[in-house]
């Protein structure tokens, strides 16, 4: 089949690996990429002459309200490539860009199934504006696919088939490193948000008996930031290889869950246990689900029980490399890969498309005189 997959690009970790199993699976695949539309502006441009400050301030705002020349040319220029190719599926990974009318527009042109995917909560009280031509453009698709259970309720109204597409590891550059020392005992990479995670995190930094790390971003939002600072100094973020060799340098790795997402389990869900590193995660019934309590992965509810299972396993060696190993086996076994979610894709389309060809073959089926 021919798919065009229209998403933003901006990481390796989103769109590139499904494109790479749609490739795999033998199709023909067209990446729709609208970070290229879009330089990747800031200050240092305007110091170094590159770009005028007016230069800035006009990609900026188009990216930031979804109006304007770019977000124009980026609908114009993807009508004319179904136009063109004439393809048999269009996947649009949270693709905020998109008109509902460029939609429209398409299925007038070429006989694709049109399909969405959101990894983020479209509908909390602070994106639901920025995504509105997402949530504009869902009674005009023949398949959407959603992150989490909550957000099936907020689109299941407005869609002919809605099921959950759970998030999936880049197995390309998270994996297990040979011979690699263990540095730190608990690690925990990721941004800070205000629903308690601070907490956990200060729980960890004040136990003087674990080597604990913090890597991520906006901690300084943090109000005990001050504390975090002198205790750790600065830590920041780590992506791509760095992100990866930080795992595996790690005996067990934290997970919390974004509330502003309503998330019952993460990418990192997936991550950790990808690089063979033990997932030490927040506790839902959801993500206990993905991963067994105590035999694919160790989760916590309290700061008390985060501390008590921590030193648990800091002691107990092998019981935590058995829980990672499993963890690891369960990401292959459990069919949580990106070639595993691509088949999900493909399944259902297929099934759409027979069952489209029954109904036709039958109302073209002569009745008996």
């Amino acid at each position: 089949m021919k798919i065009i997959l229209v998403g933003a690009w901006y990481t390796s970790i989103y769109e590139e690996p499904l494109a790479r199993s749609f490739k795999i699976l033998g199709h023909e695949v067209y990446e729709f990429k609208s970070s290229s539309y879009f330089r990747n502006v800031h200050l240092d441009h305007y110091r170094h002459g590159t770009l005028s400050l007016a230069e800035i301030f006009y990609y900026k705002f188009q990216n930031k309200f979804l109006v304007g020349p770019v977000i124009s040319k980026i609908n114009n220029d993807l009508f004319d490539l179904c136009s063109e190719v004439q393809p048999d599926m269009v996947f649009f990974y949270r693709a905020l860009f998109i008109r509902s009318r460029t939609i429209r527009r398409i299925k007038k042109v070429c006989s694709a199934k049109l399909t969405s995917y959101h990894n983020d909560d479209a509908y909390t009280a602070g994106n639901k504006w920025r995504n509105r031509h997402y949530i504009s453009s869902l009674r005009s698709m023949d398949f959407n696919y959603v992150y989490r259970p909550k957000n099936l309720l907020d689109v299941q109204n407005l869609s002919k088939h809605c099921e959950i597409l759970l998030p999936y590891p880049n197995t390309d550059f998270i994996h297990p490193l040979e011979n690699c020392e263990k540095k730190y005992d608990v690690v925990f990479i990721g941004h800070y948000e205000d629903d308690g995670r601070d907490q956990f995190i200060m729980e960890l930094i004040f136990d003087n008996s674990i080597n604990f790390m913090l890597f991520g971003t906006d901690w300084y939002r943090s109000p005990f930031y001050p504390e975090i600072k002198e205790k750790l100094r600065e830590t920041g973020p780590v992506y791509g290889e760095n992100y990866n060799i930080t795992l595996n340098q790690t005996k067990m790795a934290l997970c919390f869950f974004s509330r502003i997402n309503n998330d019952q389990y993460t990418r990192r869900t997936f991550e950790i246990p990808s690089a063979g590193t033990m997932l030490f995660s927040q506790f839902s019934k959801e993500s206990a689900e993905l991963f067994k309590p105590d035999v694919e992965a160790v989760y916590f509810q309290s700061t008390s029980e985060l501390l008590k299972k921590a030193h648990y396993y800091l002691k107990h060696d092998e019981k935590r490399k058995t829980i990672a190993r499993n963890g690891f086996q369960q990401v292959f076994d459990g069919g949580h890969t990106s070639m595993d979610r691509a088949k999900q894709i493909l399944g259902n389309l297929d099934k759409n498309i027979k069952l489209e060809a029954e109904v036709e073959s039958a109302l073209n089926k002569p009745s008996i005189p």
